[in-house]
């Protein structure tokens, strides 16, 4: 592959600009202004559903108000342009669930009234059961599973609650709400790799940040190693590598106000953090693609929409359209083909409904990308607290970071990495580890060889 000309760059950079700057996103009608859930089943990628309300379920504010009576969901069969189809009328909608080992089986996290519970269907969300399980005065805002062992397993997180994490053998027909661990969860999600690892998004009492859990979650492991007085709002293990977890955060004033702090992402299986894209943002979810996981899209609060397409490294915000001033709180990338152009998303705009955008990528970078096997820079250079590693991969690989200190001692190993061909990025949190000052080396071993480079630590 030649190195492209400044002519084709100056054109690559202007079709990004344009992209970034050409009205990207479309409102769409039918929903309500509060959406609680953008969700579209396995194998149906046109039917779009939205769980949406008239007024507001705000899980930023410091005493949260449930609706008494909600709107339920709507339901598109024409990939969101028009909204026709309702269901569980009268009630608050906050997930809507597919099994994995059954997917005509769906399972709905609702408020009735003052409880919130779980609904089931068997029919693919057609009919749902009359009475509520698994009630209690929490609320559930986030539903996983996985298959062990043939066997389906179920896991909720919820707030209003001290006992935040919910699990099931049965699909929330039955549930048991665990005493061992005590925080509100905002989010929850299994590996998509390994089955048996576990991540809940942790606030509050005497546990936070984020867990993971390998037997699902008898015991919890916690490192707050990068996300030390947070709160976690979203989690999303990635599907290239079960070592990459990205989560969202924020952090609370003394006032009890939300300060808005980013996107993280770790190496490590969750052992250390490093913020990667989106400071000042309050993150409340973040999505893979369903079959191209390179694509990912956040709802960044009062920042729009962050998207990536190379598997989260690196994200960039696409706005146009978006009403100035309201906070995205939902994202879905439906199951969609994607295009050199990118990937179509939808988003949650609380207080002004649902948006559909048109194409969109952010790999502008990534197509300018030096072909050779080679590190391309290293940022700040002195460093203190963090250093930041852009490295060139030439084929889509596994390997190994490690980085030495100036004895040849090795101070920190990245183990059986996936590296996407293109541009990667590596983020080393150098502050909260208490290295000392001197100089230090990076090696990346792949299957290409070998890659070293020197940095400086103040």
């Amino acid at each position: 592959m030649k190195k492209p000309t400044n002519f084709l760059l100056l054109i690559l950079i202007l079709a990004g600009f344009t992209t970034m700057n050409g009205q990207t996103w479309q409102k769409m009608s039918g929903t309500n202004q509060y959406i609680n859930k953008i969700f579209s089943p396995k194998g149906e990628s046109n039917r779009i559903i939205v769980a949406s309300d008239g007024e507001p379920t705000d899980i930023l504010a410091n005493s949260i108000e449930f609706p008494y009576i909600g709107s339920g969901c709507q339901e598109s069969t024409d990939s969101g342009y028009t909204f026709k189809n309702y269901f569980l009328t009268g009630m608050p909608v906050y997930d809507i669930y597919q099994s994995l080992k059954e997917p005509t089986n769906w399972v709905a996290s609702v408020r009735r009234f003052d409880r919130g519970g779980f609904l089931h269907s068997t029919d693919k969300g057609a009919t749902w059961t009359d009475f509520l399980l698994c009630d209690g005065v929490y609320q559930v805002f986030r539903v996983s599973s996985s298959i062990q062992n043939d066997e389906e397993i179920f896991v909720a997180g919820a707030i209003h609650t001290s006992d935040g994490f919910l699990k099931s053998e049965n699909g929330f027909l039955s549930c048991e709400q665990s005493a061992g661990v005590s925080l509100e969860s905002r989010d929850i999600a299994f590996s998509k790799i390994n089955p048996k690892l576990l991540f809940i998004a942790g606030d509050g009492y005497s546990y936070g940040r984020v867990l993971r859990s390998y037997d699902n979650g008898a015991s919890w492991h916690k490192e707050e190693n990068g996300l030390n007085g947070l709160r976690i709002l979203s989690i999303m293990p990635s599907s290239i590598n079960e070592a990459i977890v990205l989560c969202g955060a924020d952090s609370v004033a003394v006032d009890k106000s939300s300060i808005g702090k980013g996107i993280y992402m770790s190496l490590d299986t969750g052992k250390t953090w490093n913020r990667i894209a989106g400071a000042g943002a309050q993150v409340f979810q973040i999505v893979e693609h369903p079959r191209f996981p390179k694509y990912v899209a956040a709802a960044a609060g009062n920042q729009g929409v962050l998207v990536s397409s190379v598997n989260g490294k690196w994200f960039e915000s696409y706005n146009s359209g978006l009403p100035e001033g309201y906070s995205v709180r939902n994202v879905l990338i439906p199951d969609w083909d994607t295009t050199q152009a990118g990937c179509i998303t939808f988003a949650g705009v609380f207080g002004e409904g649902l948006y559909r955008s048109a194409y969109i990528t952010s790999d502008v970078l990534d197509t300018q990308s030096n072909p050779d096997f080679s590190i391309v820079s290293i940022s700040p250079q002195p460093a203190s607290d963090y250093v930041n590693f852009l490295w060139n991969n030439p084929q889509e690989q596994k390997g190994t970071i490690s980085i030495y200190d100036s004895f040849g001692r090795r101070v920190y190993s990245l183990q059986d990495g996936f590296f996407p061909q293109g541009m990667n990025t590596f983020n080393w949190n150098i502050e909260s580890n208490f290295y000392p000052a001197g100089v230090y080396y990076i090696e990346i071993a792949t299957e290409a060889g070998k890659i070293f480079d020197k940095f400086i630590k103040l």
